[in-house]
């Protein structure tokens, strides 16, 4: 391989995809109504509240009524 296979153009697209990946994870975990996340440590151990999800889910059909 030469120097020029990996030039600019090449690591701009590596950091864009590995930071377009990060921020769909993020994204998902924010919307996902849970109160503790663990990765390697736990051994990927997540607990979900499920309480906010069934307030949530009140608030949803509260709303439907009242529309």
């Amino acid at each position: 391989m030469d120097s020029t296979t990996f030039n600019g153009s090449f690591w701009i697209a590596i950091v864009a995809s590995i930071s377009g990946f990060v921020l769909v994870i993020v994204g998902a975990l924010n919307k996902s109504k849970c109160s503790k996340f663990g990765c390697c440590w736990g051994l990927c151990s997540i607990t979900r509240d499920t309480h906010a999800e069934e307030d949530i889910e009140i608030a949803q059909m509260n709303q439907l009524v009242v529309s």
